[in-house]
């Protein structure tokens, strides 16, 4: 029966137009499959190519795996009937810890303004730090915010507060990519606080990657709201 529904489910999956499929291309085969729990086991030979900067597998290689070998999974299950796709939503698992960004991306400081709560950093992209897409990755845009934002916003505070060493928790990080970027590219990043000259419960920053030469030119927006608290514990709300 199981090796019965092992060979519907593969012929559902090969029927696709799959020119249309990156999966094709990937040398997935299906090892084994269950009637009963309406399961399929699909084997895939990782290649360096297929893991993304943050040292995980490519959230898009996950998605058109996990679209494709559902799909005729669901198929096949329904009795032949096709199916529209409404929601498909992934999280890639367990990065290399060699890999993460945060430990040394070669962000330096340009200069800083204490006045207005501005630093002003300076990176080199590197191919590494460019998704598929010929953006920067998401994952290095919020590892870099949140840890100079970060910086940034406890020392504004002990400046309002020299005798009081805030505690703080990330509210939201929110990342937004937009213009497309070259390996070897000199990035300005400007992170800023705004109403620096005000003591804020709940403080935020943001920060702006732009093109060293040209300013005008932007490859990524971030902010980064935190939440001071005197001690830090279960709470019902921040």
């Amino acid at each position: 029966m199981d090796e019965e529904f092992r060979r519907l489910v593969d012929t559902t999956a090969r029927n696709k137009d799959s020119v249309y499929y990156y999966t094709a291309e990937l040398e997935t085969h299906l090892v084994e499959a269950s009637a009963a729990n309406r399961s399929v086991t699909v084997e895939l030979t990782i290649q360096d190519t297929d893991i993304g900067p943050a040292g995980v597998l490519d959230e898009g290689l996950v998605s058109t795996i996990a679209d494709f070998w559902t799909s005729a999974l669901i198929t096949a299950v329904n009795g032949g009937r096709g199916a529209l796709t409404t929601t498909l939503n992934v999280q890639a698992l367990k990065p290399r810890l060699p890999d993460m960004y945060g430990t040394d991306v070669g962000v330096h400081v340009v200069d800083t303004d204490l006045n207005s709560g501005t630093m002003r950093l300076r990176m080199r992209a590197t191919a590494d730090h460019i998704t598929s897409s010929g953006t920067l990755d998401e994952a290095l845009v919020a590892t870099v915010t949140d840890n100079h934002t970060t910086f940034l916003l406890i020392s504004h505070s002990l400046m309002l507060d020299p005798d009081e060493m805030p505690i703080s928790v990330s509210v939201c990080l929110s990342v937004h990519t937009m213009a497309r970027i070259a390996p070897g590219t000199d990035v300005d990043i400007v992170c800023s606080v705004p109403l620096a000259d005000k003591k804020l419960n709940q403080p935020q920053a943001s920060a702006i990657f732009v093109d060293a030469r040209n300013p005008q030119i932007v490859y990524a927006k971030a902010s980064h709201t935190k939440q001071f608290k005197d001690v830090l514990g279960y709470s019902s709300k921040l």
